[in-house]
């Protein structure tokens, strides 16, 4: 009895002491629980739990966020998928993979929230079995909206510089610091006739050709040590297929943030076609400038024989002193010129304007002064009006011999004063007269017909005009007048002209010619000349 009592005393302290360590481990599970209870509590990502028919039972407060939703109890009880809106397809997929491997990784699918918002999430979960019978699963979603988002954007990325890289017509390469290719775009492929994947991992003495294979090499062993981009090396080689191609190379070091080079960009651009491009540039260039130096030598040349024609400064102060000339052609040559002639007692000058100006001008000065002066010497200078009926007949007569009746011809003043008894006559071909005597400007009108065709046709007319002493007379061709220029680039118009002429003919012949120049160029400013311009004045 005495040792049943002690067995039984025994098994009393063992039993004593198991409820002591059941209840030490259920405080202990308790506080599991509710250390589990409060993670899930605090947990970013949805803890959950189901039961058999895929139903929650236990949901962390998370799961409102994620789905943007507010009532927490009317979650629990409902399927996994009732908040999740996914379609059915992937659905099926995520349950039968949970029953199938009873334990799920990483599977990403799409889902809605309440407000519409579509967005990405991954799922782990278990399958919970008890007595190998179903019971249930437990697991986490985690939202990776923004990682989805960042990966799409670098894929973006990517392919658009992928794309960019590839559009840009010149080889792209990328080096690293041995110097061997880590990436390139397709043109580099084309550029050395191999793949791309043939290329990368590998240097330039594996593919570039020989004969600037090591140039390349030199050129990047000095970028690497001086740290310095080298812009526009240019150089010929041979392609695989035989034909001639001109590079130009330029390579850049990428360099870390420690100032170590960690590589080398390069770009060779195929400049074949710009070349040839500037060598039949410079092939027509000199075409260009040999033509152009034979037209102005042939315009040289055609300056000198109008030059010849006219009257030269020094032989002009033999016949008068008191004047001035301005002569001032647009171009090399000139569409205006000046006549003046000394028979006896009379002195003969003109002032004549011709159709056009440059060569084709200086081609009629040239009949216009030959055939004046021919009609001159016929001794017809004593009546200006029959000088000019000649002078036009001898131009239509030209012009008719050639088959045609065109309308090239000119403006002349044409005046013959008898030096001893200061009498003058003047014909005018749409050119005027203009004499000022005591600061008062008199106009003698010219006909309005010019020399050469003209549909009415009249006769030159002349007047006769008795010179006092300190009279100024101003022949001109309508050059001056014409000019555009000033502030508002207008013309010079003559009344102006005429009002400067009232204003310095008082001064003495070189001091009116200085201030008439330099109105002329100040009123052009930094416009062109527009007409030829002819000024030719005379003190009595």
């Amino acid at each position: 009895i005495e040792t049943k009592a002690k067995e039984i005393d025994r098994q009393k302290k063992e039993l004593a002491l198991k409820n002591q360590k059941l209840q030490e481990s259920k405080e202990k599970n308790e506080e599991l629980l509710r250390q589990f209870n409060d993670t899930i509590e605090n947990l970013e990502d949805v803890y959950f739990k189901t039961d058999r028919y895929f139903k929650y039972k236990q949901v962390s407060p998370s799961i409102l966020k994620h789905l943007e939703i507010n009532e927490y109890n009317k979650i629990l009880g409902n399927p996994l998928s009732e908040f999740w809106v996914i379609s059915d397809q992937e659905l099926k997929q995520l349950t039968y993979k949970i029953l199938r491997k009873k334990r799920l990784k990483d599977y990403m699918f799409t889902y809605k929230t309440a407000t519409g918002k579509e967005k990405y999430a991954k799922i782990n979960a278990r399958a919970i079995y008890k007595n190998n019978k179903f019971q249930g699963v437990e697991g986490i979603i985690y939202d990776i909206t923004k990682e989805v988002i960042h990966t799409k954007k670098i894929n973006e990325l990517n392919l658009q510089k992928e794309i960019l890289i590839n559009n840009i017509p010149a080889a792209i390469y990328f080096k690293n610091k041995k110097l061997e290719y880590i990436d390139g775009n397709i043109h580099l492929a084309e550029l050395y006739g191999n793949p791309l994947e043939e290329i990368i991992g590998k240097s330039d003495k594996d593919i570039a050709p020989k004969d600037i294979c090591k140039e390349y090499e030199a050129l990047d062993k000095k970028i690497i040590k001086t740290k310095k981009p080298i812009l526009n090396y240019t150089k010929e080689y041979k392609a695989k297929d035989g034909k001639t191609l001109w590079l130009s190379t330029s390579k850049i070091p990428y360099i870390s943030k420690n100032r170590e080079v960690l590589g080398i960009i390069g770009v060779i651009s195929d400049i074949t076609a710009q070349v040839i491009h500037e060598k039949e540039i410079k092939e027509s260039k000199e075409k260009i400038e040999k033509a152009h130096k034979s037209l102005v030598d042939n315009i040289e040349y055609a300056k000198t024989i109008q030059q010849a024609l006219l009257i030269s400064e020094a032989k002009l102060k033999t016949y008068w002193e008191n004047y001035f000339l301005i002569y001032k052609p647009r171009d090399q040559v000139s569409g205006d010129f000046y006549y003046v002639n000394k028979f006896n007692e009379f002195l003969i000058f003109a002032v004549g304007d011709c159709t056009g100006h440059g060569v084709s001008g200086s081609f009629i000065t040239i009949l216009a002064i030959t055939y004046l002066h021919e009609i001159v010497n016929r001794k017809e200078m004593g009546n200006p009006a029959v000088a000019l009926n000649l002078l036009r007949e001898r131009f239509k007569k030209t012009f008719r011999s050639f088959g045609t009746e065109n309308y090239n011809g000119l403006d002349i003043s044409l005046c013959a004063l008898n030096t001893k008894t200061n009498e003058m006559k003047y014909a005018g071909a749409f050119n005027p007269l203009w004499i000022v005597r005591n600061k008062q400007l008199m106009e003698y009108k010219a006909t309005r017909n010019p020399i050469g065709f003209y549909p009415e046709e009249k006769p030159f007319t002349s007047y006769d005009i008795k010179l006092q002493k300190e009279d100024v007379i101003y022949l001109f061709s309508d050059g001056y007048a014409d000019q555009f220029g000033g502030e508002n680039n207008k013309k010079f118009r003559t009344k102006r002209f005429k009002q400067l002429l009232v204003e310095i003919s008082h001064l003495p012949m070189d001091k009116q010619k200085e201030i008439l120049e330099e109105t002329f160029e100040f009123w052009k400013g930094a416009y062109e000349q527009t007409d030829d311009v002819t000024v030719f004045g005379l003190k009595i």
